[in-house]
C-alpha cells in the first residue's frame, strides 16, 4: 500500500458527518447523543451482536483561550505553519474515540477517551478490541509539523485494560483477524522495506508477540516489474482515504495476442 498523509487525514476530519439517535451509556459523553460528528470504522463482533466505531465530536476549532501546556508543539509554531495546520491541537472534543453499541443501537458505551485520536477497532476472538491509538507519543517523520504516531493497542470488551500490542515506532493501520487467530494489519515502516513503498503487511499474536512482515525484506520494485502478475491488485489511489476497490488479474497467458515490437 502506497498510501500518503494518511495520518493527516484523521487530523483534517475528513470524514463523512452523521448522526446517531442513541444515548450514551458511560464516559465523559454519558446522557449524550452522538450527533454532529463524524464516525468512521465500523466492525461487527463474531456473534453479530453488537458493533464497535470510531467516533469524534468534531470540534476542529481551537478556543481562543486553549491551554497549549500539554501540546507537543506551541501556539507560536503552529501559527507559523500554513492555515492549513492551524487546528493542530489534540483535545477529547477533537479526536477519535472508541465506542460499543448493539446492533440496534442499545447499550451504547464510550471505551476510550482523551487527547489521542483512536480509530480502526477490530474484534478479536476472545472479546478483546484491537484498535489504533495515538498514545504512543512518537511522531511522524515527514513532514514540518507535529503529526502523532499511532499504533496497535486492544482492551476489554468494556473499556478496561488498555495495553499496547506494538512498540514501533511509527504508524500501523487496519487490523484485522486471520482465519489462525492472528491479527493482520499494515505497517507504516521506514527500514529497508520493498524500496521505500513503506507500507506493508504484517502480523502479530492477539497478545502482540512475534510481529513480523510476511514478505520479508529486499524485494524488487514492482514498477520495475510489468511482467509480474498479482492473483489481486488494489485499486487505491495515493492520496487518502486509505482505502480503494480490488481487483482480480487473470494469470493465464493462454489466448492472449502478441503484438511484436516496432
Amino acid at each position: 500500500m502506497n498510501a500518503s498523509h494518511v495520518r493527516s487525514w484523521f487530523l483534517a476530519g475528513a470524514v463523512a458527518w452523521a448522526s446517531g439517535a442513541a444515548a450514551v451509556q458511560s464516559g465523559r459523553l454519558q446522557g449524550r447523543a452522538l450527533t454532529g460528528g463524524s464516525f468512521i470504522a465500523l466492525d461487527l463482533d463474531f456473534d453479530a451482536g453488537s458493533v464497535t466505531f470510531a467516533w469524534t465530536e468534531a470540534q476542529w476549532e481551537v478556543p481562543p483561550d486553549a491551554d497549549w501546556s500539554g501540546q507537543h508543539w506551541t501556539r507560536e509554531e503552529c501559527l507559523h505553519r500554513p492555515p492549513g495546520y492551524h487546528h493542530y491541537f489534540w483535545r477529547p472534543e477533537s479526536c477519535y474515540h472508541i465506542f460499543r453499541a448493539r446492533l440496534d443501537g442499545s447499550g451504547l458505551r464510550q471505551l476510550t477517551d482523551g487527547p489521542w485520536n483512536e480509530y480502526d477497532p477490530c474484534f478479536l476472538p476472545d472479546g478483546r478490541i484491537a484498535f489504533i491509538s495515538e498514545r504512543c507519543n512518537s511522531n511522524v517523520r515527514c513532514g514540518a509539523r507535529w503529526c502523532p504516531s499511532a499504533i496497535l493497542h486492544a482492551i476489554d470488551g468494556d473499556g478496561s485494560d488498555l495495553r499496547p500490542l506494538s512498540f514501533h515506532e511509527t504508524n500501523e493501520w487496519h487490523p484485522s483477524v486471520a482465519n489462525d487467530g492472528r491479527i493482520v494489519y499494515t505497517r507504516w515502516d521506514y527500514v529497508d522495506r520493498d524500496n521505500d513503498a513503506a507500507h506493508h503487511l504484517w502480523t502479530c499474536f492477539p497478545d502482540g508477540r512475534d510481529p513480523r512482515a510476511p514478505h520479508g525484506n529486499y524485494t524488487t520494485n514492482r514498477e520495475g516489474r510489468p511482467w509480474m502478475e498479482l492473483g489481486i491488485r488494489t485499486g487505491q489511489g495515493r492520496q487518502p482515504p486509505p482505502n480503494g476497490s480490488t481487483a482480480s488479474a487473470p494469470r493465464s497467458t493462454a489466448g492472449r495476442a502478441r503484438t511484436p515490437a516496432s
